[in-house]
């Protein structure tokens, strides 16, 4: 493996390869070279969908690092080489192998530095390291002394004659200057500057023994022609790119147009280099600007930020902005690149989006009052209705005979059963409408103590077993908390067999949650129904089988959904039900 020097660059190119790098995301994804984008800390940021199928991820890349991804294509040396490419912030090359069995594929890695961190473009160079190994292997059956020394004279290649001519192995003499082995103390500079020049040169090599011989250097300039055809290739893509990307000294003038920019703001390339970039600003977001190119020059990078832009024909669009630093091959910020993206269309969908959520707040506002207004108001004619009932039993029960005695009875359980309904609904109502104070701490062993106390009598008629282990503290309403337990408490007295009801109470940790279970040993729920009792008014059974509003496990939802929580049941006929649900871990 032979890495190639390291690029000077061209800072006068319109897009250098530190603003195409930190751009590649927005604008490589369709590429059929793999392109990577990794952090400072070697995560795997971006990959379109040829790096997916080198690094073999099935279409997605996680946050793992470069390391992790590739584990056994990476030895200590090849690792070493990109961790250069991070370091010298300048373009740099290398040739990395990808081996699948028996088959090998050779890519010559290209990086450039960005704000990210190091853009990585992959070119498959398997036929041209097939072609380099047999002219190696014909250098080295001739016996020729020949090594490759790159433009700032760190020594690329050698052949096997000449290890053996100097004396030298080859982790000696290959990555190290040549300088270091001259045996003449002619000046240094003199030679690698000759090197540069693309110029032939004999000099002495001193040999390990202390000897030297006589050998004609020749500078090996592969590795700039290639590094300006990096250069050449992202301007390309820059080019072709669908969004605008503009490049601008620090001043805010304009340096550079894409196509890109063209179509979106309609201004040719003549019409704009040269100008303030403040040209495309609406009046009242002029301010924005020297404001992004203060952040530019202090090396920050904005990202996806979304403001309103004017074409040349006065339309006014909206425009995510993505503004990173340009730096010279000293590392010192000279402009800066923008991505500008078109989301007009996307802005305006957002905006009828938060047009309708706010219709629907105000009309879920106004049911949510007018279902309180009218369980509230509804309760006190219910109550005259079961009162003047009962007073009509007490005084004249018997005198109209036994069909008016079971009329009056039956009004004044109707009427019971609707106030019991409209205490529910209100409960439910109070619940979607209300938040949970910050900081609100509830115990469940007191909530499961209270909910027994008020279910005392079901619990003695039906000679209930309640078991339940010690609960951890939670982040809710202590009367909810309550309300909670006591439904799904009272579900597994009510839906009980012949046999006494054993209900067992637990909770577990799960990642960040506590999820709390209620188990009974009741009737049980068919599956096709465990996604439909928490409905409102949902019923699996009469009331007359089971009395009750259809209102309990809908209240159970509302308010563990409005904890951040959910809730479900798993259950099987006449073989119990569990029901079990999460609720955040309080932090402490």
């Amino acid at each position: 493996m032979r890495p190639a020097s390291h690029d000077d660059g061209d800072a006068s190119l319109p897009f250098s390869a530190s603003s195409a790098g930190v751009s590649a995301q927005d604008i490589v994804g369709q590429i059929t070279e793999p392109i990577l984008l990794v952090d400072s800390d070697w995560r795997v940021v971006f990959a379109n969908a040829s790096a997916t199928r080198l690094l073999q991820t099935a279409g997605q890349v996680d946050a793992r690092t470069l390391w992790q991804h590739l584990p056994q294509t990476l030895d200590r040396e090849l690792e070493q080489r990109y961790r250069h490419a991070m370091t010298v912030q300048a373009p740099w090359r290398f040739e990395h192998p990808f081996r699948d069995g028996a088959a090998e594929t050779w890519f010559e890695v290209a990086s450039f530095p960005s704000a990210a961190g190091l853009l990585l473009h992959y070119r498959d160079i398997t036929e041209r390291k097939r072609r380099e190994e047999e002219m190696t292997a014909f250098v080295e059956a001739a016996g020729v002394g020949l090594h490759w020394v790159g433009a700032d004279g760190r020594i690329l290649w050698v052949s096997e004659t000449e290890l053996n001519l100097l004396g030298y192995s080859r982790d000696e003499y290959v990555g190290s200057n040549i300088g270091d082995f001259l045996a003449d103390a002619e000046d240094r500079s003199a030679i690698i500057g000759r090197l540069a020049r693309g110029h032939g040169y004999q000099v002495a090599l001193r040999c390990k023994d202390g000897s030297s011989r006589s050998v004609l250097l020749t500078a090996n300039a592969h590795g700039r022609a290639l590094a300006h055809e990096a250069h050449q290739r992202l301007a390309a893509i820059v080019e072709s790119s669908d969004d605008a990307i503009v490049g601008k000294n620090l001043q805010g003038t304009i340096l550079s147009w894409n196509r890109g920019a063209e179509r979106i703001f309609g201004y040719t390339a003549s019409e704009v280099i040269g100008r303030h970039v403040s040209m495309l600003a609406v009046p009242e977001r002029v301010d924005e600007i020297p404001n992004i190119l203060g952040r530019i020059s202090r090396g920050e990078r904005v990202e996806h930020y979304v403001t309103q832009r004017r074409t040349k024909d006065g339309r006014v669009l909206w425009v995510s902005l993505t503004v990173s630093p340009v730096r010279d091959s000293t590392g010192r910020i000279v402009g800066a690149s923008k991505v500008a993206r078109d989301v007009t269309e996307a802005e305006r969908h957002q905006e009828l989006l938060r047009e309708m959520n706010e219709q629907l707040r105000r009309a879920n506002a106004d049911l949510q009052q007018f279902a309180f207004s009218a369980a509230h108001d509804l309760q006190e004619p219910l109550r005259m209705v079961s009162l003047f009932t009962q007073l009509l039993q007490r005084q004249y029960r018997s005198q109209f005979g036994a069909e008016a005695d079971a009329f009056m009875t039956q009004t004044v359980e109707a009427a019971q059963r609707m106030n019991r309904l409209l205490q529910d609904m209100l409960t439910y109502t109070e619940l979607s409408a209300s938040n949970i104070p910050a900081g609100e701490v509830a115990d469940p062993n007191a909530a499961v103590q209270t909910a027994k106390a008020n279910l005392e009598a079901a619990i003695s008629e039906s000679g209930a077993t309640i078991e339940c282990e010690e609960l951890p503290l939670v982040s809710l309403r202590p009367r909810d908390l309550e309300q909670l337990f006591q439904n799904l408490i009272g579900n597994a007295i009510k839906y009980r067999r012949a046999d006494p009801p054993l209900i067992t109470i637990g909770a577990r940790r799960r990642g960040p949650d506590w999820v709390f279970s209620v188990k009974d040993n009741g009737i049980g729920i068919d599956p096709q129904y465990v996604d439909q009792i928490f409905g409102l008014f949902k019923r699996l059974h009469t009331a007359k089988e089971y009395p009750g509003t259809g209102l309990g496990l809908a209240i159970c939802q509302r308010i563990v959904e409005r904890a951040g929580g959910r809730i479900w049941v798993e259950s099987e006929p006449e073989h119990g039900s569990t029901f079990s649900f999460t609720l955040p871990i309080r932090e402490s």
